[in-house]
């Protein structure tokens, strides 16, 4: 479920941004911010970081 809300919060951003670049500066802040966002929310990349900071 995780990852299915991650994916489509991710291709929201890559619209947003696509579409920024036609459009204002602030469809692309918010693209790249959803972007973001949806690379956070990504269980492999959370557990990734969690990973790595558990080994120092």
């Amino acid at each position: 479920m995780q990852k299915a809300v991650s994916n489509i919060i991710f291709c929201l951003g890559l619209l947003m941004l696509g579409f920024g670049l036609n459009y204002a500066l602030s469809t692309r802040l918010i693209g790249g911010v959803l972007i973001i966002v949806g690379l956070g929310l990504d269980p492999k990349i959370w557990n990734y970081f969690k990973r790595r900071n558990n080994g120092k």
